[in-house]
């Protein structure tokens, strides 16, 4: 236990003190050295404050028997009691366990308090269920399929234009486009991404799981409802029941999410799962933004693609995982072999001209 309570406070995240875009009420500064809560903070509880949304805040509003009330009361001691919080499963150690397993710490009112640190600011935020919230992130990807055409496309562009220069006497821009289709020769893998409404950020098309949810059953609703809103239920059940067959999946995270949704007492934790999809599968996939995202598209996972390296919160530590993952099983050299020959091709169509 203490060897993995070691572990957490060796990384400070820095998503969790910023300002979420919904959150009209400001954060109280926490500087990186500040995080621990062992780090002495002069009048940092005081000064933090308190905030409910308001989306919350009417939910709680809801008769404790309705089914659609999903949020929990932090000032009602009696409903505190009746939630049996240390007794609340936790993946913050990438395992199950209870909260008191994980030796996660507990406030003056009776509240767990954030195993990563301060994030300047106490109670719901955005967030339904007091300490961890549980989430499901299915990270769906593809290798794109061959094409030579644009590189032709490009090579002709090139001879068409190959006595011009650009007025500063610097290469032309068709020239660099040749070279940059050239990517089309080689797969490139891709991720199913959505555009949050919120932020705006790309992210994984990702949920809460509800309670009496599996995270199998939050990945499948996901899915159906944020990238594959206009496909026919019969068709869309069965492109779905393949992704989802148990031997095409594989859980590459569990734990924390720094997102800037978290509190002092409320937090995001994830449960990631890989899928990958054959070319067939892909193309019977149909994308169209739901309610919850603005778009939606297969998204080249490359650092050169600002989408994809500036991902939501910590999105990009998982997709990157399960790039690692099925990066295993390339035959790098015969990617480099294509692009060599490729290269070569190239030079010669040009000294040849």
């Amino acid at each position: 236990m203490n060897r993995a309570r070691t572990t957490r406070q060796k990384k400070i995240y820095y998503n969790s003190r910023l300002q979420h875009p919904r959150y009209d009420i400001m954060r109280y500064p926490v500087l990186n050295r500040e995080t621990a809560w062992d780090t002495e903070f002069t009048n940092y509880l005081e000064n933090r404050p308190y905030y409910m949304h308001k989306n919350i805040e009417k939910n709680l509003l809801l008769e404790k028997t309705n089914l659609k009330r999903y949020a929990e009361s932090d000032t009602d001691r009696e409903e505190l009691l009746a939630y049996d919080l240390k007794n609340r499963i936790t993946y913050i150690n990438g395992f199950e366990q209870t909260l008191q397993e994980a030796n996660i710490e507990f406030d003056d009112n009776n509240l767990p308090k954030n195993p990563m640190g301060r994030t300047g600011m106490w109670g719901p935020g955005l967030l339904g269920k007091n300490g961890p919230n549980q989430a499901a992130d299915p990270i769906f990807t593809r290798w794109t399929q061959i094409t030579i055409f644009p590189l032709l496309n490009a090579i002709y562009i090139v001879f068409k234009n190959i006595f011009s220069i650009d007025e500063d006497n610097n290469m032309p821009t068709y020239v660099i486009d040749m070279f940059k289709s050239t990517k089309y020769l080689v797969p490139q893998l891709e991720m199913i991404a959505i555009q949050r409404r919120d932020t705006k950020d790309w992210a994984i098309p990702g949920g809460m799981v509800e309670a009496g949810e599996t995270v199998t059953q939050t990945l499948r609703h996901e899915i159906n409802e944020e990238v594959c809103n206009n496909m026919d239920p019969d068709n869309a059940s069965v492109a779905i029941d393949e992704i989802f067959n148990k031997k095409n999946e594989e859980i590459i995270y569990r734990g924390y999410v720094d997102d800037p949704r978290n509190t002092d007492t409320r937090w995001l934790e994830t449960t990631a799962v890989h899928f990958h999809c054959s070319h067939k599968l892909a193309a019977a996939i149909k994308l169209e933004a739901g309610d919850d995202a603005q778009n939606v598209k297969w998204l080249r996972m490359s650092d050169v693609e600002p989408e994809y390296k500036n991902l939501y919160a910590s999105h990009k530590m998982m997709t990157d995982k399960a790039k690692k993952n099925i990066m295993k099983n390339v035959n790098y050299n015969l990617f480099c072999s294509s692009c060599v020959v490729c290269y070569a091709l190239i030079v010669v169509l040009i000294i040849n001209y």
